[in-house]
């Protein structure tokens, strides 16, 4: 109740939420430098909606019992982005650091992409990171370790 009645009314709720949550689990939704993911993936959510796009599509975050963190972004192709490759990207350095990404086209609706991803709790920032390049560039950016499929 808190947060929300820091976050007031209007369309940024949600990542407003969820910013302060992190916050107070003291959690990082940063990379070096200071961007900040949830910030730029709500402003990217904001534009998409128009009336429409947000009745099919949308991203969700939720808690997952491992601890850690599970992602799921829909976006129906209506932006120019139908190049996106599906992969799938996974890092596993220890049970408190790691993560799994994975792409992939709708069968029957080949315009609508979907990402999911699981991560431990450190790692948080780094799916942020990862999704963030997916939906706004239409790619992942290579990571370090990572292994891609």
């Amino acid at each position: 109740l808190l947060f929300y009645s820091a976050c007031g009314i209007g369309g940024n709720n949600l990542f407003c939420l969820l910013h302060a949550a992190a916050g107070w689990l003291g959690l990082s939704v940063k990379k070096q430098g200071g961007f900040d993911y949830l910030g730029a993936m709500n402003k990217w959510y904001v534009r998409q909606c128009d009336g429409c796009w947000e009745h099919g599509n949308g991203i969700s975050f939720s808690t997952i019992k491992i601890p850690g963190w599970k992602l799921s972004i829909d976006d129906e192709d209506a932006f120019g982005k139908s190049n996106r490759a599906d992969f799938i990207l996974t890092r596993n350095c220890s049970d408190q650091d790691w993560y799994a990404v994975k792409t992939e086209h709708e069968p029957l609706r080949p315009e609508a992409t979907r990402l999911f991803a699981a991560c431990s709790g450190s790692s948080f920032s780094k799916v942020l990171d990862i999704s963030y390049n997916w939906i706004t560039k239409g790619k992942y950016i290579r990571d370090e370790g990572a292994a891609i499929d």
